[in-house]
């Protein structure tokens, strides 16, 4: 606006048509003016008069008047800023330009493995479980990630991923967390396996698993083999099981696995599989999975008892006349051991 003539100082008033707040201006003297102010977002495009009215020292009064129109600016679609598989956890992280809240989402496409829930999930990022069914033998996958804003613009980007086969030594029997953390309260997985058995196998006549305290067994979790995602814990007939030839299994009921605490401050659990048919075989591979809940955090370590007063973790041929124990069965590797937050 200018301004000349009239007697200084003079007041400028600005109205903006309700696109901004209206303001006041002070002028000492003639010249040009203008001013800055910020827009009301709208939420459609909109057209709005401003009218700039100058009064001087002596109430004299002029105007000037303007047309514009506000359009309102584009939602750009969310953007991703990582995603990346390490040890079991795939990482998803996004941005929004507008600066909102995203939500993220997996979904599986490919492959044999678990896929968890969404956990650390925040408005920009999120981190999901990914185990493989067999984790003896491990498994490539694949995923599919969508981030979405809260104007519904979505984005969709895939990640191809490996888990390699577990490195099992010869007749040796280990216990292994196939993830690195889990959460209270929370069902996690436990896989039991074995390096080639230095004897043939037909039966495991006891592995007595202990866990440190405190731990909670799943009901109803145990699974004969690899993890299959049927409900029957003997069917079908997977992991080592499969080389034997098993047709169906005899396991103990759930009401004789839990062995109660002795103080030690180790959960204890006692379990023995029969096969019904096939034949013994020198076998490597899942033995059995099951899950447990721990309610407190911390870090918990997997092992196996021997024997107490008896033997409690060996394994049989046909004739089971003699107890195998497994060369090795202290489970001295890095996934017997899990944080929980």
């Amino acid at each position: 606006m200018k301004i000349s003539g009239g007697q200084a100082p003079y007041t400028v008033s600005w109205d903006f048509d309700g696109a901004a707040p209206d303001e006041l201006q002070q002028i000492a003297s003639t010249g040009s003016t203008s001013l800055e102010t910020v827009l009301h977002v709208q939420n459609q495009p909109q057209t709005f008069t401003i009218v700039a009215s100058l009064t001087d020292a002596a109430g004299s009064t002029s105007r000037e008047a303007a047309t514009f129109t506000v359009q309102v600016p584009e939602n750009l679609r969310p953007e991703l800023s990582q995603l990346a598989f390490s040890r079991g956890v795939l990482y998803v992280r996004g941005f929004d330009p507008e600066g909102g809240p995203l939500q993220i989402s997996a979904n599986l496409t490919q492959g044999a493995v678990q896929l968890g829930e969404a956990f650390d999930l925040d408005s920009r990022s999120a981190k999901f479980a990914v185990v493989a069914n067999d984790s003896f033998r491990g498994a490539d996958f694949s995923v599919e990630v969508e981030i979405r804003d809260d104007a519904d613009n979505l984005l969709i980007s895939g990640l191809d991923g490996e888990i390699p086969p577990f490195s099992a030594a010869a007749d040796s029997l280990y216990a292994s967390f196939p993830g690195t953390s889990g959460r209270v309260n929370e069902p996690v997985r436990v896989d039991v396996l074995t390096g080639q058995t230095q004897q043939s196998m037909r039966f495991v006549s006891g592995v007595r698993l202990t866990c440190t305290q405190p731990a909670e067994y799943v009901p109803g979790s145990f699974d004969v083999g690899s993890v299959d995602g049927n409900a029957d814990p003997v069917s079908p007939a997977d992991g080592v099981w499969q080389d034997i030839g098993a047709s169906t299994f005899l396991i103990p009921p759930e009401s004789l696995v839990v062995v109660d605490d002795q103080g030690d401050g180790l959960l204890r659990l006692d379990w023995n599989i029969t096969p019904v048919g096939g034949s013994e075989a020198r076998v490597a591979g899942m033995l059995f999975s099951l899950s447990l809940i721990f309610p407190e955090p911390g870090e918990y370590r997997l092992g196996f008892e021997e024997s107490n007063i008896v033997s409690r973790t060996y394994y049989q041929d046909t004739a089971a006349a003699e107890q195998y124990f497994w060369s090795d069965s202290s489970n001295g590797h890095p996934y017997a051991v899990i944080t929980i937050e």
